[in-house]
């Protein structure tokens, strides 16, 4: 389209053509090499959390162009009561990516579900486990052997039809920080929320 309305020139499909030249220096020094293994982490005991048994749920629902956290959008300054923390203490915290159930398109592709990769501010995380709702395997498949539970993390992946507990504490500094997904077009449309880490 740019050649024939812009005046430019075409190649045709499959020509090949330069993209860069790239010109090789004088080999430098070598490189600290890599450690014979990696290290190792603490993992945390849920048995600590201080809501083992009452683990913090966020719902992630697409409603058209409306995303929301719990049913609630983003506000700049808001904080709701279930949203605050202590500072020192170690929560399990759950991520449920199933609304409308069991993996539709709903209404014309308006309650499209998709997946969420949640992040959230100021600490890192540990994933306890995940739960897959029926009817939703044959998406899940085709990611899930990617994942690596693993380590620590800042940012989780919560697919159509999936829970994910993850175990964080909340040490170094109080303060309000943000929670969200980490798609610009969902966290834009309000998929993200402020917690308070109160000391």
């Amino acid at each position: 389209m740019g050649g024939g309305m812009m005046g430019g020139v075409s190649l045709p499909i499959g020509a090949s053509f330069d993209i860069l030249n790239l010109k090789i220096g004088e080999k430098g020094e070598d490189v600290i090499p890599l450690p014979s293994r990696l290290s190792t982490i603490d993992r945390h005991d849920v048995k600590d959390a201080v809501n083992q048994n009452n683990p913090r749920s966020f719902t992630l629902a697409m409603q058209g162009m409306v995303h929301t956290i719990n049913n609630r959008l983003f506000e700049m300054d808001a904080v709701a009561r279930d949203e605050i923390v202590q500072l020192g203490d170690l929560e399990i915290w759950e991520f449920a990516n199933v609304e409308g159930g069991g993996g539709g398109m709903g209404m014309g592709m308006m309650n499209m579900e998709m997946p969420h990769p949640m992040h959230i501010h100021g600490v890192q995380f540990q994933v306890l486990g995940r739960e897959l709702a029926q009817g939703n395997e044959s998406t899940y498949q085709g990611l899930s052997s990617g994942f690596v539970d693993d380590g620590w993390k800042d940012t989780i992946l919560v697919m159509p039809g999936e829970k994910v507990q993850v175990l964080v504490r909340f040490e170094n500094y109080a303060g309000t920080f943000l929670y969200h997904c980490h798609n610009l077009e969902h966290e834009d449309a309000g998929m993200m929320r402020n917690y308070k880490i109160e000391s």
